[in-house]
């Protein structure tokens, strides 16, 4: 039943474009319509492929624990703006504190013996390599101690930049597992879009390449910054990047944009948006016949290339005359002047 219905569109379509000709001759105005008009006719304009992105952050952080341990306090809210080096969370691991205790314990007591023995030695009423020896164990007990205190600094975690906390996977409690991302900070102060574009459109990048984006209900500029050098096999794809030239207040991470990426420059025909007007879901033109009556024309749109004009696909050919704005009254077979 699907594919019976997909195959009946274009002709109830191509039916209802007929009917509305029927319906619209049988009602044209008996007066000539005054308007203005445009000639069509092709010029060099340069392609321009379309492609969906992503908006990202040019230094985004995944924030992982080193060790093991219970989350004690959370200072992360999504959102939230955080400075270099502030306090994220702090973790509790009390076997660290007996472990810490228990080398420190060590060192004192082998520091204890190495200085009585040390002087003994002095006196000669002791053995070298008695000294020697406990020299030895003081240097990796004063080791261990290091590494204890080493491990006590990763309870607390901080934010290596200067960002926005955009996610957290933890809450105050939960068990922080060593190498697991807990959050993520990212610098929206410097935002990229990043597209995957196919390798033909990829390829008329350079370094100084500028393209328009859309995004947030604005349109911005971006330069490029970086193209894989890799191709995705399955998609026939390259990941590009680009630095979004504009203030960020409007625009958010993860948020979809539009991407234009201009390609080759070919013959084609662009009309004011002017001439075009909406029936149904088809969009129309009207042009001038030799006897100055209106020619109902269904045209298939492309880009829009600036200046309120737009690249027509089909449906048009050089020399045709076309009317701007048209009135409401105006209909197929309408006379003009």
């Amino acid at each position: 039943m699907k594919k019976i219905s997909c195959i009946l569109i274009p002709f109830l379509l191509l039916a209802a474009c007929s009917k509305e000709r029927q319906r619209q001759s049988e009602n044209v105005p008996s007066e000539a319509a005054e308007v203005s008009v445009f000639k069509v006719s092709s010029r060099p304009i340069k392609s321009v492929y379309e492609s969906e992105a992503t908006i990202i952050a040019e230094g985004t952080v995944k924030i992982a624990s080193k060790i093991t341990a219970k989350v004690a306090e959370s200072l992360l809210k999504e959102g939230k703006k955080v400075a270099k080096g502030e306090l994220l969370l702090r973790l509790e691991a009390k076997e660290l504190d007996a472990n810490l205790e228990a080398a420190k314990f060590l060192r004192d007591k082998l520091q204890r013996e190495f200085s009585r023995e040390e002087r003994l030695l002095k006196q000669g009423a002791a053995i070298p390599s008695t000294v020697k020896n406990l020299a030895d164990e003081l240097k990796s007990a004063k080791a261990k101690v290091r590494e204890a205190e080493a491990f006590r600094q990763y309870l607390t975690i901080r934010s290596p930049i200067a960002g926005t906390v955009i996610s957290k996977d933890v809450e105050a409690g939960d068990l922080a597992l060593a190498g697991k991302t807990l959050c993520v900070v990212a610098d929206t102060s410097r935002l990229q879009i990043e597209a995957n574009l196919p390798v033909g459109a990829a390829k008329f990048l350079d370094g100084d390449a500028k393209i328009k984006v859309e995004a947030g209900g604005r349109s911005y500029w971006a330069t490029l910054a970086e193209v894989s050098p890799t191709v995705d096999t399955q998609s026939n794809t390259q990941t590009c990047k680009f630095n979004i030239v504009a203030p960020f207040d409007m625009l958010k991470i993860g948020e979809i944009a539009r991407a234009y990426i201009p390609t080759t420059t070919m013959r084609q025909i662009a009309i004011p948006l002017s001439c075009v007007s909406e029936f149904g879901q088809i969009d129309r033109v009207f042009a001038v016949s030799p006897d100055n009556r209106a020619d109902m024309r269904i045209v298939k749109l492309g880009q829009k290339i600036g200046g309120g004009m737009v690249v027509v696909k089909a449906g048009l050919k050089d020399g045709d005359v076309l009317v701007e704005n048209p009135p409401p009254q105006i209909r197929e077979g309408s006379a003009i002047k």
